[in-house]
């Protein structure tokens, strides 16, 4: 490789970089570690929502967030959609796509902090197994 060719691809390479820092600006925040900044959008959803968003990341349907919920599915849709609204987006992949970088960004007990006490390993921990054992069901659920 020429001289001048890795010039330029180290150039490119610069210019890569400060374009994902400027990104992370913009997703993160400020660029401060304090949980208003890396949690712009998750710090505004409700506790049901957090947990929609992350049944939502795991691949679950409206009829799996409701029985989650102990409502009906149009119910579980509301706050799927509440999700979307916040996000500014209108489908389910579009909410995954738009949270999955603060959702990856933040970490666990920022999370916590702005989803009134449920933890991001939420999902992984407990959604295949009975909501009588969920520990977090008094976050999600009023019942």
């Amino acid at each position: 490789m020429s001289n001048a060719m890795a010039e330029k691809i180290a150039k490119l390479e610069g210019r890569i970089e400060a374009l994902e820092r400027q990104m992370d600006r913009f997703v993160l925040g400020s660029g401060s570690h304090d949980v208003d900044n890396r949690s712009y959008i998750l710090g505004r959803l409700t506790p049901k929502q957090h947990v929609s968003l992350q049944m939502l990341m795991k691949g679950c349907s409206n009829a799996d967030i409701a029985k989650r919920f102990g409502v009906t599915e149009n119910t579980a849709k509301v706050h799927v959609r509440g999700i979307a609204k916040k996000y500014g987006v209108s489908t389910r992949s579009q909410i995954v796509m738009a949270a999955f970088h603060e959702f990856d960004a933040i970490n666990a007990d920022q999370y916590k902090a702005v989803s009134n006490g449920l933890p991001k390993s939420w999902a992984d921990e407990w959604l295949g197994k009975p909501i009588k054992e969920d520990p977090y069901k008094k976050v999600y659920r009023e019942k």
